[in-house]
């Protein structure tokens, strides 16, 4: 997924997979013969991949994702394989190739043209994981052919071609993926997901059947993306393909093209399906300003494939309630799911690789369920109306970026016919049409529960969501310790079961066609005396106090529900409604917070006889110092560390000039639009020392920081300020930002603002605040505060050789900034004492004023 130039994702490991590409079956014609099982047959050996060095490099790489790499072989399989003449039949050519460390292997041949008998079969070095048999239906146009990544370390192709053929089959290996990322491998990093089989996809089980997962050849790499077949006015089942123009967009990607079909979890958390594929496609159309890009597959995808051509609306029509379905990380599909209206693009934006997509070309969308990541690049994203509006181009944690469908229909690209020529053939004018399926479909089971875990002898409900009718239905339930209820029956749509005993139950639901079971699904339900009742939320983990006004829960497991906020929440929050299913938690309207803070509430479920209770939490974060009036005291020397996260502006809140990066004076135009300068911002403050200046600078990540003089912290928000100075980057090369000598009135309270540069960052910093000592020209008194013991027990004395008055004010501050102590002291022999007895342990800020001059130090207290 590609991102805008401020965004990083991290690269995974990605999953485990059953591979079958479109082929014949059978089994190699030298494993019928044993003197040919054990023959000796030439190998090649790779050269070993370099994992640290490749994993390292491709880590932070963007769309297409990276996990394999390329060797140019050219291997003539007659010339370098072993010829075995099997008299009466044919000749076999038999040739292994290796890699030394490589997770899978993929087989590229650049010359693919055999004539009708002959076949290709490829198996490991143990004559098992058989792939086949490759004949002269999968011939491509180039006489090229990809074929699915296989398992491990090694191949062996195998290739007859019977006597007397119409000419003599050519195949040339024109070269041989080796994998370094786990493309085959378990679903490891998937954390975040939703698989598509989840209960959460009941309402798009057809729609899942367009989405596949992309392998194809791009440089020297295997890359993956995700995309979609797609229909055309005609309803004919023409093999149309979409993804995004940053993952494919030459001719050269297209031809080595491998799309995986069904390629998926059984049920929410079960095994992998086996997934078959289809190799190589034609380019059509594709177009970087709304990273658009159509391709016709080479190959039909047949019944046992389960096709769907979804449906597509070219209108450029806001809606709500979208989903995506995509692949991550070449990972099994997953679903991400938004119910607000999605927005355009209302600027430009600018991706990490300098592309620019213009205004009002993307969806904008916040999932509220589900995320995308890498490989989940060029998946569609579909309407309520399970209509395909738009393809992933990129985006963060929090927003995501699609090409508007609409926007590539209505644009024409340079050297290619428009969109509507392919999807709108007959020049109908049409604008948004359903999706196809071919009749002879084989059906696929998926079915939900009302719940998992029942109380004993409450009736539940079933619903089946199954696709591609017409079927028979039929469920089977084990042990047989139930009944149908309320009229339903085993051939029920949506049966209603009751459950007699405290056990496990197997629920299975069987489609067949002419009495022949073709698709099943099973779910296993727990009847007892307890019931689990989960919650849902709008908002997960930690939430930026500035970003909440509520969150909308919802409840699942039981027939009734009581919402109550716990004690230590009664005065942060509240519940809309208390009673039902579905509430939303808001914040009291006379509730504001000053530093991060805790919300607890709790649910309680209730079917029949059985209850549960689950008491829930939520951090709120809010920097102590996000608001001007509570300002962190800043000590001289090298702060503790801060950071800006979840930070907010308030109303009024100064923003500094923002014309030049490097100057004194002036923060950088991040947006060349001089607005949103100020984003996340926190506030400091610091009393002026005797020299007269001082240098502030800051460092951690790349933000930047203002000084301000005013008498109070409301006296900025009321905009009574002077600003002394604003620093972004010290240089074209250091974005560390630096005040140098400003010059400040001794004993004066000051305010410093730092935000986060580069849009708004948010990170852990530290802030360095040091009294520059004045020139000899300047003529000004260095002589030493002295403070001890340090630190204090009990009491402390301040000594100054200047101090000849007899009278001092003392006002002693804590590191939040608060006076504590305020009071006249007498100046004798021994300078001014101080009881520290009722201090806290930590850190002071004393500011002397003796005969108008003023004095500052700092005092630690044991």
């Amino acid at each position: 997924m590609s991102k805008p130039i401020f965004l990083l994702f991290i690269l995974i490991s990605v999953p485990s997979l059953l591979l079958a590409q479109k082929s014949e079956g059978g089994k190699p014609y030298s494993f019928k013969m044993s003197v040919l099982k054990s023959t000796e047959i030439p190998s090649v050996s790779l050269k070993a991949l370099d994992m640290e060095t490749l994993t390292s490099n491709n880590a932070a790489q963007t769309e297409p994702v990276p996990y394999g790499i390329f060797t140019d072989t050219l291997l003539d399989v007659k010339s370098a394989g072993k010829k075995d003449i099997i008299t009466g039949h044919g000749t076999i050519w038999r040739l292994e190739i290796s890699s030394p460390n490589a997770r899978s292997l993929q087989v590229y041949f650049s010359k693919y043209v055999i004539p009708e008998g002959a076949s290709l079969f490829i198996y490991n070095n143990r004559n098992q994981n058989i792939k086949g048999a490759f004949t002269k239906k999968n011939m491509q146009p180039g006489s090229v052919l990809m074929l699915a990544d296989f398992e491990g370390n090694n191949v062996t192709i195998e290739y007859f071609e019977p006597q007397q053929t119409e000419f003599e089959g050519k195949l040339v290996i024109g070269s041989i993926g080796q994998a370094f990322g786990d493309v085959l491998q378990s679903e490891s990093g998937t954390s975040g997901f939703i698989n598509i089989n989840c209960p959460i996809g009941k309402n798009v089980q057809l729609d899942k059947h367009s989405v596949a997962k992309m392998s194809f050849r791009s440089g020297q790499y295997q890359v993956t993306c995700s995309g979609g077949l797609i229909n055309n006015t005609r309803n004919d089942g023409m093999p149309y393909f979409i993804t995004a123009n940053h993952c494919m967009t030459t001719q050269d990607e297209a031809s080595t093209l491998v799309t995986y079909y069904n390629y998926e979890i059984a049920g929410c958390n079960g095994t992998q399906l086996n997934s078959p594929s289809l190799s190589g496609a034609s380019l059509l159309y594709t177009y970087q300003p709304s990273d658009f890009t159509l391709v016709r597959l080479n190959e039909i995808p047949t019944a046992e494939y389960q096709p769907y051509y979804a449906g597509w609306d070219a209108r450029d029509n806001p809606t709500d309630s979208v989903t995506a379905i995509h692949v991550p990380y070449g990972n099994t599909k997953k679903i991400s799911l938004d119910y607000d209206s999605i927005i355009s693009n209302d600027i430009s934006v600018t991706w990490d690789d300098d592309s620019r997509s213009p205004r009002l070309s993307h969806w904008v969308i916040g999932f509220d369920e589900g995320s995308t990541s890498q490989g989940s690049s060029g998946s569609p994203l579909f309407n309520k109306k399970h209509q395909i509006i738009g393809q992933l181009h990129g985006g963060d944690d929090i927003q995501a970026y699609y090409g508007k469908f609409s926007y590539s229909y209505s644009h024409k690209a340079t050297g290619f016919l428009a969109v509507s020529h392919y999807l709108d053939p007959d020049s109908s004018g049409i604008l948004a049409i359903n999706g196809y399926y071919p009749s002879e479909n084989i059906p696929d089971a998926f079915f939900t529960s009302e719940f998992e875990q029942v109380c004993h002898n409450t009736p539940i409900q079933l619903d089946d969501h199954s696709v591609f009718e017409p079927y028979d239905r039929q469920w089977k339930i084990t042990p047989a310790t139930f009944n149908f209820v309320e009229s339903t029956s085993e051939s029920s749509e949506h049966p209603i079961i009751e459950f007699l005993q405290d056990t496990v139950y197997n629920v299975t639901l069987n489609l067949s066609r002419n009495d022949s079971v073709l698709s099943e699904e099973s779910l296993d339900i727990t009847s007892g005396d307890s019931i689990n009742v989960t919650v849902k939320a709008s908002q997960s983990g930690n939430i930026c106090d500035c970003d909440f006004n509520s969150i909308q829960l919802s409840a699942e497991g039981a027939d009734a529900y009581t919402w109550t906020v716990e004690n230590n929440s009664l005065d942060k929050v509240e519940f809309t409604n208390s009673n039902g299913k579905s509430t939303v938690l808001k914040r009291k309207p006379e509730f504001k917070a000053s530093s991060d803070y805790i919300v607890e509430f709790r649910v309680t479920g209730q079917q029949a006889s059985c209850l549960n209770s689950q008491v829930l939490s939520y951090k709120l974060i809010k920097p102590d110092n996000d608001d001007i009036e509570n300002a962190a005291l800043l000590i001289y020397g090298k702060s503790e560390s801060f950071d800006n996260i979840c930070a907010s502006v308030q109303s009024n809140e100064p923003i500094p000039p923002h014309t030049d990066c490097v100057s004194q004076k002036s923060w950088c135009d991040e947006y060349g639009n001089g607005e949103n300068i100020v984003e996340n911002s926190v506030w400091f403050k610091f009393i002026a020392g005797t020299t007269g200046r001082v240098t502030i600078s800051s460092s951690g990540f790349d933000n930047e920081l203002a000084l301000y003089a005013a008498d109070s912290a409301a006296a900025i928000l009321n905009g009574n300020y002077t600003l002394i100075g604003a620093s972004d980057d010290r240089s074209d090369s250091d974005y560390r930002p630096m005040l140098t000598s400003a010059t400040v009135v001794p004993g004066k309270t000051y305010w410093v603002q730092v935000d986060g540069s580069g849009g708004g960052l948010e990170d852990l910093f530290t802030v360095t605040l040091t009294s520059v000592l004045p020139t000899a020209s300047e003529q000004v008194s260095s002589e030493v505060t002295i403070v001890y013991p340090q630190p204090a027990s009990d009491m402390v004395y301040i000594q100054n050789s200047r101090w000849t008055e007899h009278e001092a004010r003392v006002v002693v501050y804590n590191t939040s900034g608060a006076c504590i102590q305020d009071e006249h002291k007498s100046v004798n022999t021994n300078g001014i004492t101080l009881n520290t007895s009722a201090w806290q342990p930590g850190i002071y800020i004393a500011a002397i004023t003796v005969g108008g001059e003023q004095f500052i130090t700092r005092i630690a207290k044991k």
